[in-house]
């Protein structure tokens, strides 16, 4: 057969491999079955030949399908998939289906894998491994599962969407710190707009009266040179328990004119949350309204600043920590390690952003409400003195003071640091050495300053001794030079254990002071004029700080005992 035979014949086959959609292959002669070609020795050399050839063009020919083969693979994947679900259902070592009790009941191993029970035993019995992961398994861990049946489900979609949405909430949560980082900033910048436009005001007074009269007496000199009669008269208003603890805890009052409260540190009443906090009292009933908790231990000192509608409050603890609490929602807002613990604490009145802490080493720190790492500054770094400070006041600028500073009290000297061009500038001054200081107020008003001493072997009782604070001029030198200048002092008693607090106000153009005296367990208010004693009110125990504030027009003093609050009023 020539290959053109080949050929015609092959092309045959092609057309009726087309109308036939039955047959699975194509067919190749149309010959009858029992029909014999016979060949020459020389065609059979050529059909070799050819039929090389046509089996390669065959193998480059797709087969086609027909629709019984599409329906016969259709129900192949059925029956795959039947297969497959009665294999997730039968047990993988004798293929039966696991029961839910007997003894082919279904159990699982610590890797996972489900057979029936009875199967399993057996299994490791003679092999101690998993029949479908090889992990060493033994007969204790075999569990039972108690199931009707059991059907996996494709929770892939599901997990997805679960890990979008933490995605989501991660997202959401850095918007609201990026948001409230901006509301912190811009709060900021309404507080230097503020502190600029008080400082224009007070400029622009300055400058508006200039022409006046400049023949004005210092109100410090009219207030000691007056003969007023010095009798006062005080009743209580309220005794209040603060606390019951055995200990006590009560260290220091203030009183917020905002919110009408007094401000009293006291410990903590519910043993499930031990620590130290501030008791508010509601200046207007007496009643106690809140308890903020804030340190962990004894609170030393606190300090108030208006802003906007809301107060800050500064606090000062045996904790190691200075922490800075809005006292109008009573929620923190931030809090500052030192490296040792804190005895008191001061804002700077003239600009809010600072604030001052006195620690237990005699270091006294500059801190800066926009730098929330740390201090800033340490102004007494190079001191030779390491007691403690036991108070701090700032000096705000007046007519007597151009420049605003910090009265420093240690428990053995009072100096002075003078503010210069910037806040944190400044002059150390030293004013007054004495021994076993245990307080140091004073009246910015009128520039005088209460220090209070302990007993002493020179000294038996307790002193308070008022001087006036005066800036001079050194005329070598374009410095200026600040002193105490001596007016009264006042002998208190014999005894003296606590570190109790004294204070200096003015009423009525008078100059008083209230001083504790432990031994008779009272507040004694004595005339700065004339040393002579006013009023003494009693306690029931040592009283360890004393405020007095003024409310329309009314004239309150307050006492603080290690567990007591007493207020009283000025007939």
């Amino acid at each position: 057969m020539s290959l053109f035979t080949f050929g015609q014949n092959f092309g045959s086959v092609l057309s009726n491999s087309a109308t036939n959609s039955d047959s699975n292959e194509l067919g190749l002669v149309n010959q009858e079955p029992d029909e014999v070609i016979e060949l020459d020795e020389n065609e059979e050399e050529e059909n070799g030949e050819d039929d090389d050839s046509f089996n390669e063009l065959r193998a480059k020919i797709p087969r086609l399908n027909s629709d019984s083969n599409i329906k016969d693979s259709k129900a192949n994947n059925k029956e795959n998939e039947e297969s497959e679900a009665v294999e997730e259902e039968t047990c993988s070592i004798c293929l039966e289906p696991w029961t839910n009790s007997g003894a082919h009941r279904l159990v699982c191993l610590k890797c996972g894998h489900l057979f029936g029970e009875a199967c399993i035993e057996r299994w490791i019995k003679n092999v101690p491994k998993c029949p479908q992961c090889n992990r060493q398994s033994k007969r204790s861990d075999i569990r039972r599962i108690y199931a009707k049946s059991i059907k996996v489900i494709d929770t892939s979609e599901l997990e997805k969407a679960l890990k979008d949405l933490e995605n989501e909430k991660q997202l959401r949560k850095k918007s609201e710190i990026e948001i409230s980082e901006f509301k912190l900033r811009f709060q900021l910048v309404r507080d230097e707009l503020s502190i600029l436009q008080q400082r224009y005001n007070t400029l622009m007074e300055k400058f508006n009266s200039v022409g006046n009269d400049h023949n004005n007496t210092s109100t410090q000199r009219s207030i000691l040179l007056s003969d007023k009669t010095n009798k006062m008269n005080f009743s209580q208003e309220k005794m209040i328990q603060l606390t019951d603890n055995a200990n006590g805890g009560c260290r220091v009052l203030s009183f917020s004119q905002r919110n009408l409260a007094l401000l009293a540190s006291q410990p903590s009443n519910t043993p499930m949350f031990p620590g130290f906090g501030i008791k508010k009292i509601n200046f207007l009933d007496y009643k106690l309204s809140q308890y903020v908790p804030i340190h962990s231990k004894l609170i030393r000192d606190m300090s108030l600043c208006s802003q906007y509608n809301d107060e800050i409050l500064l606090t000062c603890s045996l904790d190691k920590t200075i922490k800075l609490t809005n006292i109008t929602s009573n929620r923190p807002i931030h809090s500052y390690e030192c490296p040792h613990p804190i005895w008191s604490c001061v804002f700077n009145q003239d600009n809010p952003f600072y604030f001052y802490a006195g620690l237990a080493n005699g270091h006294v720190l500059l801190f800066d409400r926009r730098k929330i790492d740390k201090h800033v500054q340490i102004l007494n770094s190079d001191m030779s003195s390491f007691s403690p400070v036991c108070n701090l006041n700032y000096v705000p600028r007046s007519e007597n003071f151009a420049k605003p500073g910090l009265l420093v009290a240690q428990l053995d000297k009072i100096a002075f640091y003078e503010s210069n061009e910037s806040s944190e500038d400044f002059a150390c001054h030293s004013l007054l050495m004495e021994s076993n200081i245990m307080s140091c107020s004073i009246e910015t008003n009128t520039g005088h300053v209460l220090v209070s001493t302990r007993p002493t072997q020179k000294y038996p009782t307790v002193r308070h001794i008022v001087y006036e604070f005066l800036k001079k001029n050194n005329p070598e030198t374009t410095e200026s030079c600040y002193s105490l200048n001596y007016i009264q002092s006042y002998n208190g008693s014999r005894v003296q254990k606590m570190l109790a607090r004294s204070r200096l106000f003015c009423l009525e153009s008078q100059l008083y002071a209230s001083v504790p005296c432990e031994s008779s367990k009272s507040a004694i208010i004595w005339d700065v004029t004339n040393g002579e004693t006013c009023c003494k009110l009693g306690n029931q125990n040592d009283i360890l700080d004393i405020y007095p504030f003024g409310y329309k027009d009314n004239f309150y003093l307050s006492t603080l005992t290690e567990k007591q609050l007493r207020i009283f009023r000025k007939n």
